[in-house]
């Protein structure tokens, strides 16, 4: 139970949202946020006017924009791109759109299992990281990257990653997935 009115801060309305309010724990655990993500305006975050421009336009993005998703690059140790995403994902829910933030890890070990995470919108805060003395990717690794963001792309639905570097990215992961974000994603410079 909530110690928290979720209506306080207006961003949530109630004959808008009752359904939303009525499984907030569980509509914010399946997106791996924290349900206070789902309250706050992204106007109280430090979200870019790209941010907001991107979930404005999100029902439009591949059908009309050709665009799969948003890409965060660069490093800036101001911006926790962990609740970034967390605020774009509950945003996205108070739309009713279903969303998920998981680290790279999760989402690899979810393919194993149960497929391809069929989420509306997958948000990958650490999609490719730059970590002194990490070891490189195997190329099973890369592959499974590949399809997951081609299956996406083929079912309409949108994936927003965190790429720290994009030329060391695509140096790692290849040119096919470097041009594919290049060509079918919105970038947020994030320093």
């Amino acid at each position: 139970m909530l110690s928290v009115d979720p209506y306080a801060t207006k961003v949530l309305q109630p004959d808008a949202h009752s359904w939303l309010v009525a499984n907030l724990e569980s509509v914010a655990a399946d997106a791996g946020i924290s349900p206070d993500r789902i309250w706050t305006s992204m106007y109280d975050t430090d979200a870019t006017p790209a941010e907001i421009e991107y979930l404005r336009a999100f029902r439009r993005q591949a059908a009309i924009l050709g665009k799969y998703g948003l890409v965060f690059v660069g490093e800036n140790p101001q911006r926790d791109i962990i609740a970034a995403m967390s605020y774009l994902a509950g945003a996205l829910l108070r739309n009713r759109t279903r969303a998920r933030v998981m680290p790279v890890a999760d989402v690899l070990d979810y393919m194993a299992s149960d497929g391809h995470p069929d989420h509306t919108c997958l948000l990958i805060p650490d999609f490719h990281e730059l970590i002194v003395g990490q070891q490189k990717a195997t190329r099973h690794r890369i592959s499974k990257l590949v399809s997951l963001l081609l299956k996406r792309q083929a079912a309409g639905l949108q994936t927003i990653l965190y790429v720290s570097d994009m030329n060391a990215m695509q140096l790692e992961y290849g040119n096919l997935i470097g041009r594919h974000i290049t060509s079918h994603y919105h970038f947020v410079d994030v320093g």
